[in-house]
């Protein structure tokens, strides 16, 4: 007896995250062969960290390079995680494993690069598979920024994602004169905030076509950083103040804002809203503001209570955000490599309910964390 295609797709989904359970389902019978395949091959990490990560790797390529392997198709993330540790592990080359991806026909829409060293190798010539990007992750280090440059519309046509890892001491000389931003880039993340500023000042369009904007890691502002006036979705990730900064984003022309999240520590978030929401109340994005998601990474201590119930204060009311359907917090998707069980439900976060009363009394508050 064969089930509908439809029921066997389904029950797959629901093992996704099972990788044994996968390759169980794969081997079943043909019908169950391409939905575990898209889940088993379509995000494929090749690192060489120790000597487990390189064996897998190699395996991988090997596998790649068989005249009867079918699945490259499914291969729809590529992620390199490789840094020279000299005398540790043999020398994994992040060009070669490029050319073999490219031999064998596999392209990805997405492409993590965390090579360091080997960054210049393998951008130096773009992809082939670059034409059939959509989100490109990139980790820079200073003689490398030049790179940026090659990131034009002819190389990447189809990107809609840019994350820049950088670091935190650079300069404009370590920047590109110029260059073409892809024109269907709509979401810019960066971990340094001249490289942003360089970015959406490349030319007039810039500030009107990047609608998502992230905030990555960035606890340290050496100047005051104008958030574009069009961003629809403003995330801070990770982000924070030093005591005496008196630097950092300026969000008072933004007029479009819908969505603001911030992913940081319950003691880092009211003093990020603290900042935040003061400057939205000076803005036209208080009257186009609709949800605000918190992602607390997981159960730890908090302190200051005030500075949750003053938050409170702001956001429920209605004069100045007349818009404002929710206030979430939530732990689901927030951090991807985050498995271990959480034991949080609704009634073991008090300061949810108290700190958060009046959001709660207009319907606002939604606390979404799963629980066992």
């Amino acid at each position: 007896m064969s089930l509908p295609a439809e029921l066997v797709d389904s029950v797959i989904d629901l093992l996704g995250s099972d990788r044994p359970a996968l390759k169980v389902t794969s081997l079943l019978s043909r019908p169950w062969l391409p939905r575990s395949r898209h889940y088993l091959f379509s995000s494929i990490l090749l690192s060489a960290w120790n000597e487990a990560d390189l064996k897998r790797a190699e395996e991988f390529l090997a596998l790649v390079s068989s005249p009867i392997t079918t699945f490259t198709p499914a291969v729809a993330e590529v992620s390199l995680r490789i840094w020279e540790r000299a005398g540790y592990y043999p020398f994994l080359s992040a060009r070669a494993i490029i050319v073999t991806l490219e031999t064998h026909e596999i392209r990805p829409t997405r492409l993590v690069l965390d090579c360091r060293s080997q960054l210049r190798d393998v951008l130096s010539t773009p992809p082939a598979f670059a034409s059939s990007l959509v989100h490109l992750e990139l980790d820079l280090e200073g003689k490398d920024y030049d790179l940026l440059g090659g990131i034009c519309s002819e190389s990447f046509p189809l990107l809609e994602t840019l994350t820049v890892h950088a670091q935190r001491n650079i300069s404009d000389s370590m920047l590109p004169a110029s260059t073409v931003l892809p024109p269907r880039l709509h979401t810019l993340q960066a971990s340094n905030a001249l490289v942003l500023d360089w970015i959406l000042g490349l030319d007039d369009s810039a500030e009107r076509q990047i609608t998502n904007l992230g905030l990555l890691y960035i606890t340290f502002w050496s100047q005051w950083f104008r958030v574009p006036q069009y961003v629809e979705s403003l995330t801070f990730d990770k982000c924070g103040y030093d005591d005496d900064d008196d630097c950092g984003p300026d969000l008072r022309s933004m007029c479009r804002l819908k969505h603001l999240k911030i992913r940081s520590s319950l003691s880092r978030i009211p003093q990020l809203l603290g900042r935040i929401l003061p400057q939205l109340q000076l803005s036209p994005a208080r009257r186009t503001l609709e949800s605000i998601t918190l992602y607390p990474p997981g159960v730890e201590s908090y302190y200051a209570p005030e500075l949750w119930i003053h938050v409170d204060e702001m956001l429920a009311d209605v004069a100045t955000y007349p818009c404002l359907r929710s206030v979430v917090i939530s732990m689901k998707d927030a951090f991807p490599d985050y498995h271990s069980t959480l034991s949080w439900d609704c009634t073991s976060m008090p300061w949810a309910h108290e700190h958060f009363r009046r959001c709660s009394d207009r319907g606002l508050l939604r606390v979404d964390i799963p629980y066992v």
